[in-house]
Parts: structure tokens; C-alpha cells; sequence
């Protein structure tokens, strides 16, 4: 894709499309937990008239968060490492190193984030959140640009 329509456009594809696999999941929870029946006995999750809550159908989950959010994120992550390519011949392995860094920091940050998140609005409300930060990264995507010897060469 990136040879097709652009560094930019790939990345901007990717947060759409991560983002609304993320808003999916997290409407899909919202509307499949506000039909299920009140839990007596959290153990083995039944009622008290012995019916089994309904719960979110995991396949669901899995193709909004799971592939829809992963084929996002992957159209994000290879156009700013190819980016990184082409702007840093000389101290290449510095620039991913410190590019690489970037996601175990952004993990120690969100951790807490998650945490709040999860504890005030639910799972449905964290995906919510999720897709709304993520989203708003598509700022940055207008803000790639290929190096101008990079355009002259394949041109």
C-alpha cells in the first residue's frame, strides 16, 4: 500500500481502521452487557434461577479489537519505520533504537491510563478510550512527509 497510495495515506487508513475496530469492540460491549441478566453467584456465573449470563461474543471480539485494530496498527507501523530508513542512512540502528524505545515508554504510561480507565468506565468505556486516542493520533499522520530525495529518485 505504501508504494500504491503513500506513506501518509497508509498511516491515516491505519488509524481509521484501527480506531473503529476499537469503537466496535467497545459499542459491541456496551450493547451485548446492557442484555445480560444480573449475576447472584459470581463463581460459576449463574443466576439465581440457575440461568448462564449471556456474555459478548468473543468472535466478535476478535474481529473488530483483534483484526480490525491489527491490521491498523500494522498500516501505521511499517510506513514510520520505512520513514526512518530513508531519513537516517548514517546512525540508522540509533534512530530504531530510540524509535523502539518509544513503545516501552508509551506502555509505562499507559498502564496507569488503562488502569483508571478500566476502574471508572468498564472494559466498553476503556475501548471507547482507546479508539479516541488512538484517533486523535491521525493528527501526526498529516504531519509525515517523504524526504524530498527520496520523491526526486522515484520519480
Amino acid at each position: 500500500m505504501i508504494k500504491k497510495i503513500g506513506h501518509k495515506l497508509t498511516m491515516i487508513a491505519g488509524v481509521v481502521i484501527a480506531s473503529a475496530g476499537l469503537f466496535i469492540g467497545g459499542l459491541y460491549i456496551k450493547l451485548e452487557g446492557s442484555n445480560a441478566a444480573p449475576s447472584v453467584n459470581k463463581t460459576d456465573n449463574q443466576t439465581a434461577s440457575g440461568d448462564i449470563n449471556s456474555h459478548p461474543n468473543i468472535i466478535v471480539l476478535y474481529a473488530s479489537v483483534g483484526v480490525m485494530t491489527g491490521v491498523g496498527f500494522g498500516f501505521t507501523y511499517l510506513p514510520s519505520v520505512d520513514i526512518l530508513k530513508m531519513c537516517f542512512d548514517k546512525n540508522l540502528g540509533l534512530a530504531c533504537g530510540i524509535a523502539a524505545s518509544g513503545t516501552g515508554f508509551g506502555q509505562f504510561v499507559m498502564a496507569p491510563v488503562v488502569n483508571i480507565l478500566q476502574e471508572h468506565f468498564g472494559l466498553s468505556g476503556t475501548m471507547f478510550g482507546f479508539a479516541a486516542i488512538f484517533g486523535a493520533s491521525i493528527f501526526f499522520c498529516f504531519l509525515f512527509s517523504v524526504p524530498s530525495s527520496f520523491k526526486e529518485s522515484a520519480s
